[in-house]
Parts: C-alpha cells; structure tokens; sequence
C-alpha cells in the first residue's frame, strides 16, 4: 500500500530523468483560421495528424525572426522522414509582409511551410494573445516617419502535437533544432 502511494511522484521523477529541452504544455492549441498567401483560407485543423511548429513573426524583424525561421529550416531538414511537421508562420505586419513578400520568402522552404496573414493586426493580435505571445507595433526611436515602425514581440516557437495539443513552447531566441527534434521525437514515440 506503502508503494501505491508514491505513484503520483511518478511523472514528476520521469520528467526530471528524461529533462525536455522546451517548456511542456498539455493543453489544446487555440484553434484558428487565416489566409494563406494564395489568399486562401488555412486552418489549423487542417494540420490534424502532423505536429505543427508555429510561429508568430515578420519578415523585416532584424535579428529574431530570421534566428527562429531558421531554426525551422534546419530542423525540417534534419528530421527523419517519418517524422511528419508542418511549419505555420504568422505574420505579425500585414501591411510589410504582403502574401507576395511571404510568398518569395517561404517557396524556397518546402511545401511543408505556410506563410499565414490575418485581415488585419487586431485579429493578428487577439490571436497571438491567446497564444500568450503578445506583440505591438512601436514607431523606431530615430524616425518622424510613422510607416518605419518595428514589432516589439516576444519570439516564441510553439510545438503542436497531431491531436492539436499544445505541447512544447521554446522561449529562447538562439535555439537548437536539433533539441526540438528530440522533444518532438519523445512525443511521438510516446503516441506509437
């Protein structure tokens, strides 16, 4: 009887022995629906079945942005073929990042990546809140002109398991891709 009740201190103990690389989560991504570059709707559940990495961005970010697509890059590339991932980036500067700029950015990416755009920022917004990923356009310090603005934005990747779980949220700005793979891998070694 002694034994049973420690039974509860067993994911916590398998958790520290076999530490993730990402922030676990357990809980339904938000649901969503955007246009894709061809102006076309794109839902996130038409991702079902695939683990997602989801990214909120813009193209003319100067340093974390590019960091976090990359790191997307290379992490599609090193993936084992068995490993199904789409990858979703959602623009936070509709105005900048027009679906012909995100269209010559991603083609080179794989069929797997989605360059994705709301109607307008507030939706963008409200969507990247409910992801806790809040962003706001801010006026460059230096510069009268309001159109030369840039994106204060926290920077997070987010791993959605094929279920449409929220699984692993990475903070950092310089991240491994090659960690991520091993989480995304312990998810789905987990599921088989």
């Amino acid at each position: 009887m002694l034994a049973l009740s420690w039974l509860w201190l067993l994911p916590a103990l398998m958790s520290w022995l076999n530490p993730a690389y990402g922030i676990r989560l357990d809980k339904p991504a938000p649901a969503f629906t955007l246009l894709s570059t061809q102006g076309q709707p794109h839902s996130l559940s038409q991702h079902e079945g695939r683990f997602v990495l989801l990214y909120f961005g813009y193209i003319h970010c100067d340093e974390v942005c590019h960091n976090q697509v990359g790191v997307m890059f290379n992490l599609n590339h090193q993936k084992p073929d068995n490993l199904p991932i789409d990858f979703l980036f959602v623009t936070m500067d509709p105005k900048r990042d027009t679906a012909e700029t995100l269209r010559r950015y991603f083609e080179q990416f794989g069929d797997n990546f989605h360059a994705l755009t709301a109607r307008s920022v507030k939706a963008t917004q409200a969507l990247a809140n409910r992801y806790h990923a809040p962003f706001s356009h801010e006026p460059k310090a230096s510069v009268d002109n309001k159109e030369d603005y840039e994106v204060t934005h926290p920077g997070f990747l987010y791993v959605i398991d094929p279920q449409g779980k929220l699984r692993y949220l990475y903070p950092n700005q310089h991240l491994r891709y090659d960690k991520i793979l091993q989480d995304i891998a312990r998810l789905q070694s987990a599921k088989g």
